[in-house]
């Protein structure tokens, strides 16, 4: 699979932050190295990520949490 260049550095330059609230279940522990900068206070979770789009933002953390 080739990848062209200019669709990753156009991808890089269309990036923006988005900060994703979500809330995290009673008794769930995020363990180990945290791939986004995230603050959590009683229940709710703030996770600060770089993404094209809010819904490619809120894909990626859904995802991350699935696996924890």
């Amino acid at each position: 699979m080739s990848i062209d260049i200019k669709s990753v550095v156009n991808r890089i330059k269309n990036l923006r932050e988005f900060v994703i609230e979500v809330e995290i279940p009673d008794g769930k522990t995020l363990s180990g190295i945290m791939p986004y900068d995230v603050k959590i206070s009683k229940n709710i979770g703030r996770f600060k990520i770089y993404a094209a789009s809010m819904e490619e933002a809120k894909q990626r953390i859904d995802e991350y949490l699935e696996k924890e």
